[in-house]
């Protein structure tokens, strides 16, 4: 009788043990990951908002939202790399040489308006925050899987914007709104994204929108295991 009791006892703490030997920062992956979908459809949201919606007065956000859905290309590259490379090599020399490119889009926006910064350092931080634990290897290879998949889906959304944007709507993003004063006044920089907002606003509500159903899909796949 008290060798079973010894046993059960011994396996309480094991199971103890075990429970305590997960990571914190792994016991709220599901939750983090459901907020960043909730995150994306926000982004979505947003860009859906001003492609309808956007006057005159928006000109700088809609800019903003230009120059975000441009800097995403950076952020797509740091994912695939900071996913698959050591933590160290990353926080050395990925960490900074990315964010000499968070900087420098920063500047493209108006004096007090980190928003790329932000975006920046929080994604980083959502992207790194298993590099130095022992994570599950399921839960490394989804994020790694999630950071390929986004890479794809914004090079097919970039050749699907540009090529098909003739014949998209413009709604509000006509060309009275691009070449009105406003907008002339706040754009800083050139190209086919800044150029064309609507291009870049239906872009970004694309490419959010497939963020938000890769990141569910992966995590339904995930719970079926």
């Amino acid at each position: 009788m008290n060798i079973f009791a010894e046993k059960l006892s011994e396996m309480a703490k094991r199971k103890t043990k075990t429970q305590k030997s997960i990571p914190v920062i792994e016991q709220f992956d599901k939750p983090l990951e459901y907020f960043s979908i909730f995150q994306y459809l926000v982004f979505a949201g947003t860009y859906l908002y001003f492609w309808l919606f956007a006057d005159i007065s928006d000109a700088y956000k809609v800019y903003s939202l230009a120059m975000l859905i441009i800097f995403e290309f950076i952020m797509v590259h740091s994912g695939i790399f900071m996913a698959i490379i050591p933590a160290k090599y990353s926080l050395l020399i990925f960490f900074p040489f990315y964010g000499i490119f968070a900087l420098v889009f920063n500047l493209s926006l108006n004096l007090g308006d980190n928003q790329i910064l932000i975006l920046y350092l929080v994604t980083v931080f959502h992207r790194m925050r298993f590099a130095f634990f022992n994570t599950d290897k399921d839960i490394k290879n989804r994020l790694i899987l999630f950071s390929v998949l986004g890479a794809l889906a914004y090079f097919i959304l970039t050749f699907f914007s540009l090529i098909f944007s003739p014949i998209l709507p413009y709604f509000s993003l006509d060309e009275f709104f691009f070449n009105s004063d406003a907008y002339q006044n706040v754009k800083k920089m050139k190209g086919a994204f800044v150029d064309t907002p609507h291009e870049a606003i239906i872009f970004g509500f694309l490419y959010y929108l497939a963020l938000a159903f890769i990141n569910f899909r992966l995590l339904r796949m995930a719970k079926g295991k």
